[in-house]
């Protein structure tokens, strides 16, 4: 009786383990997931950045070298 109620405890012990163990496998392969993302989104983020620096430079260098071009499309 007490050996087969340990036996028991165990196969569900190690039922739990089996599942924390794939919970992990996923939370890991989902966090990758995540991290590629993020990096993604910080070459975006750089980009648009230099864009808009780009941009304004431009325009700052336009409105700086003829006052009239800005009246003039």
């Amino acid at each position: 009786m007490v050996v087969e109620n340990l036996r028991e405890r165990l196969a569900e012990t190690e039922a739990r383990l089996e599942r924390a163990r794939a919970r992990e496998a996923e939370l890991s392969l989902r966090l990758e997931e995540m991290k590629k993302f993020v990096r993604v989104m910080e070459i975006l983020e750089t980009y648009l950045r230099r864009r808009f620096r780009d941009q304004r430079d431009d325009v700052v260098r336009r409105c700086s070298s003829s006052p009239s071009s800005v009246l003039v499309p």
